[in-house]
C-alpha cells in the first residue's frame, strides 16, 4: 500500500491569485488608456480645423455668409489649384532659365542644340497645361465660393517676353523723320519771332 503524504488544506493556492481578479484589475486601466487616446485624437482634429480656419488666405465677401457643401468643395479645389499653379510657374521658369543659358552660348554643341529644342518643346507643353489650370481657377473664382480672391500669377512665354521687350524699346525710340520735322518747325518759329518787320531773313 502506497504512502500518501498529507497535504494541508489550502496549501499551494496562497501564492496564486485568482485569474478572474487579474482581468478585472486590468480592464479599468485599459479603458482609461483608450479614453485618453480618443481625447488626444479629438484635440488633434480640432487643432487642425482651427489651423485651417486661421490660415484661410481669401476672405469671404459676406462676413455672415457661409458656404454650402458644394461651395466648400469648390473652394478646397481652388486652394489646391493655386498650389499647383505655383509649382507649374516654377517648372516653366526653370525651363526658361536653362533655354536662355543655352541661347546665350556663342558656340553650341550638337547635344546642346538638341537639348534646346527639347526644352522649347517642353516649355510649350507646360504653358498649355498652365493655361488650362488658369482657366479652371478663373471659373472657380466666378462660380465657386464668393470670396475676395487675389491675382493668379502667370508665367509668360519666350515669345510673349520678346514682344513685350520690343514694345518697350519702340516706346523709348523716336522717329528720325519726326525729329527732323520738329527741329525745322522750331527754327522757323524762332526766326519768325525774332523778326520785327514781318519779313523772313534770306
Amino acid at each position: 500500500m502506497a504512502n500518501v503524504e498529507d497535504t494541508p488544506p489550502g496549501a499551494g493556492t496562497e501564492d496564486t491569485p485568482p485569474v478572474g481578479g487579474t482581468e478585472d484589475a486590468d480592464a479599468p486601466e485599459k479603458k482609461d488608456t483608450d479614453a485618453v487616446e480618443a481625447l488626444k485624437r479629438s484635440k488633434g482634429r480640432r487643432r487642425k480645423q482651427e489651423d485651417v480656419e486661421e490660415e484661410d488666405p481669401f476672405e469671404h465677401l459676406d462676413s455672415n455668409g457661409e458656404d454650402t457643401e458644394e461651395e466648400q468643395s469648390l473652394y478646397r479645389e481652388y486652394l489646391s489649384l493655386i498650389k499647383e499653379i505655383d509649382c507649374q510657374n516654377g517648372i516653366i521658369q526653370d525651363l526658361k532659365n536653362r533655354s536662355t543659358e543655352l541661347k546665350q552660348k556663342a558656340c553650341r554643341s550638337r547635344s546642346e542644340s538638341h537639348e534646346l529644342q527639347r526644352l522649347l518643346l517642353c516649355q510649350e507643353q507646360e504653358n498649355i497645361r498652365l493655361r488650362t489650370l488658369i482657366n479652371r481657377a478663373v471659373q472657380l473664382q466666378n462660380f465657386g465660393s464668393r470670396r475676395l480672391y487675389g491675382e493668379v500669377e502667370l508665367e509668360i512665354t519666350d515669345s510673349e517676353q520678346t514682344v513685350f521687350l520690343a514694345g518697350a524699346e519702340l516706346a523709348n525710340m523716336r522717329c528720325p523723320s519726326y525729329s527732323k520735322t520738329a527741329s525745322v518747325a522750331g527754327s522757323w518759329q524762332l526766326d519768325s519771332d525774332s523778326d520785327d518787320d514781318g519779313f523772313c531773313k534770306p
